[in-house]
């Protein structure tokens, strides 16, 4: 029979990273972190250390360029386009 865990988990790493708002429909950061809470607090009476990726979240606001291709040229050496 299963009685729980043999020790207590000391850190959880969520990889991944979190999304960033590009449009619409993303939840705000702290959506995020209310959910994974109330999970941890739920599944583990002593919650383990957390360490997570922010993916694009953090550089995505930093700038956006917009360009246009005006000449593609293909490659000898590779199947499609470079």
């Amino acid at each position: 029979m299963y009685d729980g865990p043999s020790r207590a988990l000391e850190l959880l790493t969520l990889g991944g990273g979190l999304p960033t708002g590009y449009g619409a429909g993303v939840p705000a950061l702290e959506a995020y972190g209310k959910v994974i809470r109330e999970s941890l607090g739920r599944h583990f009476p002593d919650p383990p250390r957390l360490i997570t990726e922010p993916g694009r979240y953090l550089p995505a606001e930093a700038g956006m360029m917009r360009s246009e291709a005006v000449l593609v040229t293909p490659s000898p050496r590779r199947r499609g386009r470079w």
